[in-house]
């Protein structure tokens, strides 16, 4: 499993069926996109997040990482 990280949040990508699937870790929600190229799964991570981040923010409940990448001491 490769890690993607973007704006404090983690991500995983994996080859499904012919298709790399991308997703968001460490939320409550569960966000999904599918990539054709690995060349885009950067841009698909970081558009993901983005539209994620927009959602929460026009929602009722704010979006919360539960795991952050950062150590807290």
């Amino acid at each position: 499993m490769t890690v993607l990280r973007y704006k404090d949040f983690q991500g995983s990508v994996s080859f499904e069926d012919g298709t790399l699937v991308l997703q968001i870790l460490h939320i409550d929600d569960l966000i999904v996109a599918e990539c054709d190229s690995a060349s885009k799964v950067e841009q698909t991570f970081q558009e993901l997040v983005d539209d994620y981040l927009e959602t929460c923010a026009a929602a009722p409940h704010p979006a919360a990482v539960t795991v952050s990448s950062r150590t807290i001491g």
